[in-house]
């Protein structure tokens, strides 16, 4: 089970967004059912998917408690649930030079696509639990319009202490901490206080038109 638990608290005004993504396989890895919760602001969906022998998915989905009509959609022969596209990572070794490829199923977004993996290096970091000799991958996501590359460090497990990607156009970064420091309160922050310092003079005219440095 993944889940994402988001509030933004903005002067007062608060926005909330939620994810949990559940996911069932057999221990061969056949994909078996799926579940997905979405909630923002006062609407909230549940996905439920199960699949069939054929893999043909039988999907629900419920708006606000009201249930939809039942469709259908065809889970390709390669496609892999998460536990299986992990156990596939493991399998290879993770040893410097090696290349991955699969298919992924996503839940959330009820989409098939390639993903390739290329593992880097071996390097030392400092993590929440010491310091530790990781292993840098680079992973890119074909998406049907897009593709999405990230770059990551993990342990021999596959465990992930650092992911680099990005967004929407914006670059982010998550680091794995603690469930303590995770679930603290935010700290809170000025903008303009943390980005910006008094000039030691006066600034000229000149300078004032000029570009911020």
């Amino acid at each position: 089970t993944d889940i994402l638990d988001i509030l933004i608290d903005r002067g007062g005004e608060k926005a909330s967004l939620y994810t949990e993504t559940t996911t069932e396989e057999s221990l061969a890895g056949r994909p078996l059912s799926f579940a997905v919760r979405y909630r923002a602001s006062s609407q909230e969906t549940i996905t439920q998917g199960t699949v069939l022998a054929d893999r043909t998915i039988q999907i629900i989905e419920t708006v606000n408690g009201v249930a939809r009509p039942m469709r259908t959609l065809k889970l390709s022969s390669d496609a892999l649930f998460p536990i299986a596209q992990l156990n596939k990572l493991r399998a290879s070794g993770l040893k410097p030079g090696a290349a991955i490829r699969f298919v992924a199923f996503d839940p959330s977004v009820m989409l098939s696509f390639p993903v390739q993996t290329k593992v880097l290096s071996r390097q030392q970091t400092e993590t929440y639990e010491g310091a530790k000799s990781l292993l840098k991958i680079e992973q890119i996501m074909r998406l049907p319009n897009t593709e999405v590359a990230a770059s990551a460090l993990v342990d021999a497990d596959f465990n992930l202490y650092l992911v680099d990607t990005a967004i929407g156009g914006l670059n982010m970064r998550l680091s794995a901490s603690t469930r303590a420091v995770a679930l603290a309160p935010n700290q809170s922050s000025n903008f303009f206080v943390e980005q910006f310092a008094k000039a030691p003079r006066a600034l000229s005219p000149a300078e004032q038109a000029g570009t911020l440095r």
